[in-house]
């Protein structure tokens, strides 16, 4: 095995380890703030500057959008090197488990045995060495977007509210939120 090849494997594992954490660090921030303005929104909306209130959540729909195309291109750059990791695994262990899981050779090392296949056969060893359920269903992806994609749908509701609640407003309708 080539050793500046493993070193460098190591590294491009902890940048991809590092664009996870981060992926998920940044969507608790953009999550706290999202929440707070949200919040103070509804409030500013409940005291009747529904005017106010459409135009803070314009602004705040288009952060979630931004949020999300960041998102995207964070899973971009995952996935590239989650592929890259795959490609160097499959340099340094040629001879490593086929796609199906057949064809296991050892390559001596217990470590190397770990590592071999860590990426490049994710899926199998996932299922049947690891015996985890990874719920196809619903993919990490789209578990990383449906966290903006509800805060979109928030502002949305807000955008009707004020809408409505000014509309009403310029009509002469007097609504008094029961909250």
């Amino acid at each position: 095995m080539d050793n500046n090849l493993f070193e460098v494997y190591k590294i491009f594992f902890e940048n991809w380890r590092f664009q996870v954490s981060s992926g998920w660090q940044r969507t608790n921030y953009f999550a706290a703030f999202e929440t707070a303005v949200i919040l103070a929104t509804g409030k500013i909306i409940l005291d009747g500057h529904s005017a106010l209130g459409f135009v803070v959540c314009v602004f705040g729909l288009l952060l979630t959008c931004i949020w999300i195309v960041n998102d995207m291109k964070v899973w971009a750059y995952i996935s590239y090197w989650w592929n890259t990791l795959g490609a160097i695994e499959r340099s340094l262990w040629p001879g490593g488990r086929a796609p199906d899981g057949s064809d296991t050779i050892h390559t001596g090392s217990k470590e190397n045995e770990l590592l071999r296949d860590f990426v490049s056969n994710y899926d199998h060893n996932a299922v049947c060495i690891y015996k985890i359920n990874k719920c196809d269903s619903i993919s990490y992806h789209w578990l990383m977007r449906a966290v903006p994609c509800l805060f979109a749908a928030a502002w949305v509701l807000g955008l009707v509210t004020s809408m409505l609640l000014f509309v009403w407003h310029c009509l002469g309708v007097n609504i008094k939120p029961c909250i």
